[in-house]
């Protein structure tokens, strides 16, 4: 793959962009990131939405330049596509904002860290473990070459061991995750209850020039801005962990 960052300034202006596919009234919000579906249940492919139509592929490799845990802990069992508010959630996985259905208000942020439903429990029969009753995730969006806009990648909560270790090497050699190139690739592995899942396996592919630094920064920093805004529109919106 090339090392060329494809940016906004570059040939087309972003805004003329979103103004000839949109119309003059359009405008780009976090809703319109490419979500790439990813696999699961051992499965070890991305499935990648194109214009062209979705296309397979082993492996993902791009610069990541936004990167959040949400959490969200629901009344019920979370069944994709439910329209259920979740009782408490938390876009960044720090402070969760609880949600009373009766009186549709929002209370005062608890710290996720001190909450006992973000802690794992053990079954008292079985002695095996049980996962907090707060679902947490990661969500990336990831620079490829050939787009102008990051595609989301959401990951599991089996695989966000190995992505915090990634990002902690990253951190022990002084690096922000934007300013390398990063490769996931999938493997099938067991969940700590027994179950088959697949694991995301990030590596680092290669630095980037100071140029790129520079663009992935400001490209971070326009994401950033992007997800800020919509987490205040939105911010009941957080899945349920997979």
């Amino acid at each position: 793959m090339s090392n060329e960052l494809v940016l906004a300034n570059e040939k087309r202006e972003l805004a003329t962009l979103i103004e000839m596919n949109l119309g003059p009234d359009g405008k780009l919000s976090a809703n319109d990131i490419t979500e790439v579906t990813m696999p699961k249940g051992g499965n070890t492919t991305f499935r990648i939405p194109t214009p062209e139509g979705d296309t397979n592929a082993s492996e993902l490799e791009g610069i990541v330049v936004f990167k959040t845990k949400p959490r969200a802990r629901y009344a019920n069992a979370y069944s994709p596509g439910s329209k259920e508010r979740p009782v408490c959630s938390s876009r960044n996985g720090d402070f969760g904002v609880p949600y009373d259905k009766e009186t549709e208000t929002y209370g005062n942020p608890i710290p996720c860290g001190q909450c006992p439903y973000a802690k794992w429990g053990k079954d008292e029969k079985t002695n095996k473990p049980i996962p907090p009753a707060c679902g947490q995730h990661m969500e990336l969006l990831l620079m490829t070459d050939h787009e102008l806009l990051p595609m989301k990648v959401r990951v599991a909560a089996t695989s966000l061991g190995n992505m915090d270790t990634y990002f902690k090497g990253l951190l022990k050699r002084n690096q922000y995750f934007f300013e390398v190139r990063t490769r996931i690739t999938a493997e099938e592995d067991e969940t700590k209850t027994g179950q088959t899942c697949t694991r995301l396996i990030p590596t680092k592919v290669t630095d980037l020039d100071e140029d790129q630094r520079l663009d992935a920064e400001r490209l971070h920093l326009m994401m950033e801005k992007m997800m800020a805004f919509q987490a205040s529109e939105d911010e009941d919106e957080v899945d349920a962990e997979d």
